[in-house]
């Protein structure tokens, strides 16, 4: 994912890319992510289980920024959002500097459409934890 062309690059492990890209979109993954605006997806690699992926995804991360935007643009040059293709919306819903901001185009709807249930609790209750934990305690340091 990336922030815009040649901006800042995000890589990641998912088991649903679909879900995961969606968070990323409309700012409900906290982190890195968020702070830094990105939100195109601009690449994406299948792999036949979770231990290749984890390991492609360890390897491209040690990988110079060079080698990365290679990596993007070999298969696709104009970093264009891959949103659609995986989402399944139709491309000229998907940007509303194109067409204003009603959330609307035809019958698809581009609100924030609220993530399943048990992602809202899970959130909610880390961000509860956030809160109310203790700040950890002060070490104190003994003069000799």
């Amino acid at each position: 994912m990336a922030s815009q062309r040649n901006g800042t690059l995000y890589v990641g492990v998912t088991s649903d890319l679909v879900r995961r890209v969606w968070q990323h979109r409309n700012g409900t993954a906290d982190g890195f992510t968020q702070q830094h605006g990105i939100k195109t997806l601009v690449g994406y690699e299948q792999h036949q289980t979770m231990e290749s992926a984890i390991g492609r995804e360890k390897a491209i991360k040690k990988w110079k920024r060079a080698r990365k935007l290679a990596l993007i643009e070999k298969d696709n040059a104009t970093w264009r959002d891959l949103w659609p293709d995986i989402s399944g919306a139709p491309a000229d819903c998907l940007d509303s500097r194109l067409r204003g901001n009603d959330g609307f185009c035809g019958r698809f709807s581009l609100a924030r459409t609220p993530p399943p249930a048990a992602l809202v609790q899970h959130s909610a209750a880390r961000r509860y934890r956030a809160r109310t934990a203790p700040a950890p305690a002060a070490r104190s340091r003994r003069r000799r």
